[in-house]
Parts: structure tokens; sequence; C-alpha cells
């Protein structure tokens, strides 16, 4: 059973992938390109679903106004696990690594007793130190304000 499962998951990711890549191989490979976009698609709401269930069952209630101001958090999280700004693709275990870090450091702002400004301000940071350093542009700072770094092409490029 657990092999079964374990092959669906890899021909499914195989087949995502190829769908991302390039359409028209996938399509002359032979793969029903409709279907897998359609059951992406499903996937994604499921799973969506299943987030806001756990969301209403933690607060106890369900409000229009539930994720509100939860964005800067959902995206940090994402980009402190590794998912690129400038496209790409990013991991469910990077993005629970990112979600750990972002959690710890809302808690801990809580327990200091720091000020919601404070606390949105820090995030805002972490982010944008985030998005810095996963698009490679430390690099290219780096290499303006030291020029004598050499090879800092390659890395960036």
């Amino acid at each position: 059973m657990d092999i079964h499962f374990l092959c669906n998951v890899i021909i499914t990711q195989i087949l995502k992938s190829s769908l991302q890549h390039s359409k028209e191989a996938a399509k002359l490979s032979g793969i029903n390109i409709r279907q897998r976009t359609l059951w992406i698609f499903i996937s994604s709401g499921i799973l969506g679903v299943i987030g806001g269930i756990i969301h209403t069952a933690r607060v106890g209630s369900a409000a229009a106004s539930a994720g509100q101001a939860m964005e800067l958090d959902v995206i940090a999280a994402a980009i402190i696990g590794g998912t690129s700004t400038l496209g790409g693709q990013g991991t469910i275990i990077g993005a629970i690594i990112g979600a750990l870090v972002m959690t710890t450091l809302n808690n801990g702002m809580l327990l200091l007793d720091v000020g919601t400004t404070e606390r949105l301000i820090v995030r805002g940071l972490v982010l944008s130190l985030a998005g810095i350093i996963s698009n490679g542009l430390v690099l290219l700072v780096i290499q303006i304000f030291f020029e004598n770094i050499t090879n800092c092409d390659i890395i960036i490029n």
C-alpha cells in the first residue's frame, strides 16, 4: 500500500512538472494536459478547503475576515522556505520550515510584549531580507561595493 501511494505521488509530481516546463512536450509524450491541469486545480482547491477548516477549528468561529492580515506571514513563510519570487518552485518541507520560522518569530515577539506596529515592521523586514537573499541581490550589492570580488557573474546568473 505504501509503495503504491509513493509511486502515485512520484508519477503525479513528474507529470505536474512536465506540464510546468513544456506543455507541448507533455502533449507529444501522450499526457492529457486538460485532465492533469484540472486535477491540479481540484487538488489545490481541496487543500485550500482543508486549510480553511483547520483555521476555523483553531479560531473557534467562522468570519468573513478570518484570514485578514495573514498575507504577510504566508508570503514570508514561502520565501523563507526557498520559493523564489522570480519564478520557480518551492518545496513542501521548505514551506513548513518557513512557517515555523515565522510562527516562532511572531510568538517570540508576543511573549516579549512587542507592539503591533513594531511586529509588522519586523515581519516586513524579515520578508524583505528573505526576498533579497533568495533572489541573489546580496551578491550584486557585494559586487558593486567590492569590485575586486571575482566570479560573481557566474553565481548571479
